[in-house]
């Protein structure tokens, strides 16, 4: 049995997997681990292990080809992925994302308490906060309070999904958010979303829902997609069945106007409501909707939100140095000692 004896032979087999050397040194790899300590054969099984743990892949089998190198089913997963994609294409944002919500879930501030909460009881809590409407901050502190982290995933090899709603072995439940689009009315439905699986039940403990897209449309074969897409809209509006009509607009600056007289009326967050419009439209509005959210009053991009978010209520204390270092690079977050500014 051939066994692997240096790191370059390590990165040549987790490219041929689909995992690139710079990858596995910006973002697996420990903070302090230095292109020197490559070369040195005693720092091998040192190095292996930490992409082994940081990845979810066995580690005999890292360390030996004659074996499969494949990521260890850590979670059994819901697929829902467009026509042209399959799990494979998904297989290392999975196996990040996983490992990151395993680590993330052993250092919320608050246990997880609850299951099956209604869409209109989560809308009726924020806004009685005092918010406006539901929004993707108010949306955020909500989830953290009641111990749900969420995650952002800056990068990961192959193909990325949008999101992933996940319940740990122990029960334990995160929320992953990939979606590269930045304006957090995007990011607020995706929240939404994958909310609705963790409080409709669709998951078992042990278990993950990967989301690679999003449509509003009725899906004849997956009821849960269906009933998440229906908590999501009431909770951001009120009612599950909003639909906002298609009207004439002159411009991206007319849509965004009407759509904050209308939020600030019905308490409804405006760009969850260019976007209403767009999903429904039957004449293809995305250009003028996208245009529409530009014209919104701007703020923190919907990442950096998520970032400032978990930077200030996950407790990394609880978390081995390397998890946490590791934690914060796959998010955005910088390192431990060199956080990434909000």
């Amino acid at each position: 049995m051939t066994k692997i004896t240096s790191m370059q032979s390590l990165y040549t087999r987790l490219e041929q997997a689909g995992v690139s050397p710079s990858y596995i040194q910006e973002y697996v790899l420990p903070s302090w681990w230095s292109r020197d300590m490559d070369s040195d054969p005693h720092l091998v099984l040192q190095g292996a292990g930490y992409i082994a743990k940081h990845l979810g892949i066995d580690l005999q089998a890292l360390l030996h080809t004659e074996q499969e190198l494949s990521v260890r089913d850590t979670a059994a997963t819901q697929f829902k992925l467009r026509h042209d994609i399959t799990g494979q294409h998904v297989t290392w944002a999975r196996a990040v994302s996983m490992r990151a919500a395993e680590m993330a879930a052993h250092a919320p501030p608050t246990s997880f308490q609850w299951k099956g909460m209604e869409a209109s009881a989560i809308r009726t809590a924020i806004l009685n906060t005092g918010a406006s409407w539901v929004g993707l901050k108010e949306l955020l502190h909500f989830c953290w309070d009641q111990g749900i982290p969420v995650l952002p995933i800056a990068d990961v090899p192959d193909k990325k999904m949008d999101g992933m709603a996940v319940l740990t072995e122990a029960g334990a439940p995160a929320i992953i958010i990939n979606k590269s689009h930045s304006h957090p009315s995007w990011l607020l439905f995706i929240l939404a979303h994958e909310l609705g699986h963790l409080c409709r039940n669709h998951l078992q403990d042990h278990e993950a829902r990967l989301d690679e897209e999003y449509s509003t449309a009725p899906d004849a074969d997956d009821a849960y997609e269906n009933e998440a897409n229906r908590f999501a809209v009431e909770l951001i509006t009120g009612d599950p069945e909003t639909i906002v009509s298609e009207d004439r607009y002159a411009s991206a600056a007319e849509l965004a106007q009407a759509a904050m007289d209308v939020g600030q009326r019905e308490q409804i967050d405006p760009g969850a409501l260019v976007l209403n419009l767009a999903f429904h439209a039957p004449n293809n509005l995305w250009a003028l909707a996208n245009a529409a959210l530009n014209e919104l009053p701007d703020g923190p991009s919907g990442h950096e939100q998520i970032r400032s978010i978990l930077r200030e209520r996950l407790s990394w204390s609880n978390l081995p140095d390397e998890s946490a270092q590791f934690l914060m690079r796959v998010t955005g977050c910088g390192s431990v000692d060199h956080p990434v500014a909000a």
